[in-house]
């Protein structure tokens, strides 16, 4: 069975054997379907809070990991306190009345700067791909 050029633009499947044909679908065959989130758009708004929601998530991990690392350095009395003073320096919040002991005020500042170096290795690699764009 043949199908027509218009027939792979506009989205249509004729009926029976469907290995006979390659099926493409273009850029105008799924913004005719008028699916909202398939817009420019929807799919900057569904990209975008993808990406914020697993940044959360990872920034979340990372303050996990820092919780662990104190615990079982002995730095931290418990798991909230490990929780908060991660998380305190990750946002750098500043707010909390939570320190380390003297001999331990160093690996409170690297997780912190380390967080700050995420940031601008972030940042160049974004702007450095947008330059390739250009």
């Amino acid at each position: 069975m043949m199908v027509s050029e218009s027939a792979t633009v506009s989205g249509f499947i004729p009926p029976g054997n469907h290995r006979s044909f390659t099926y493409a679908i273009t850029y105008d065959a799924v913004f005719s379907l008028r699916i909202p989130w398939l817009h420019p758009t929807g799919l900057f708004v569904v990209v975008l809070g993808s990406t914020t929601l697993l940044v959360t998530i990872l920034h979340g991990m990372e303050a996990v990991l820092w919780t662990v690392a104190y615990r079982i350095l002995g730095a931290l009395p418990d798991n909230k306190s490990g929780m908060l003073y991660s998380l305190n320096a990750i946002t750098s919040y500043g707010h909390i009345n939570l320190s380390l002991d003297n001999h331990w005020h160093l690996m409170g500042a690297l997780e912190a700067l380390e967080v700050g170096i995420q940031w601008v290795r972030n940042k160049i690699s974004h702007f450095s791909s947008c330059s390739m764009l250009l």
